[in-house]
């Protein structure tokens, strides 16, 4: 489980878009590609990937589906263990980056005051 950790660090981004720009790269689809696929605007595949927007459920099960198809990760482990994997270790993620920005931001606040 370790080891998983670590490969989870060195190549996972770190939010849901991310990841799906991530996913598709892996899968060498176009946002245009991914978008007919999922019946959605690329415009809306593009915000997601940035993080302007939510990530849709069905973009984010669609390409989950396909990386755990494509790379035969099915042959491993069921697609339930897979995708909880996955979340988990982006919502640990999310929730450290968001602790140490509400750091910075308390430490920037404290900073002004002291300097007035």
């Amino acid at each position: 489980m370790k080891s998983e950790i670590m490969l989870l660090n060195l190549f996972l981004p770190r939010t849901r878009g991310e990841c799906i720009a991530h996913f598709r790269n892996m899968l060498q689809l176009t946002q245009i590609e991914l978008s007919r696929q999922v019946g959605m605007d690329r415009s809306n595949i593009s915000k997601m990937e940035n993080g302007d927007i939510t990530v849709s459920e069905t973009v984010w099960t669609h390409i989950l589906n396909m990386i755990y198809r494509d790379f035969d990760i099915e042959m491993e482990l069921p697609f339930g263990d897979f995708r909880n994997t996955i979340e988990l270790f982006i919502q640990k993620e999310y929730e450290t980056s968001r602790r140490e920005e509400k750091w910075n931001e308390q430490r920037l606040s404290w900073e002004q005051e002291t300097s007035i």
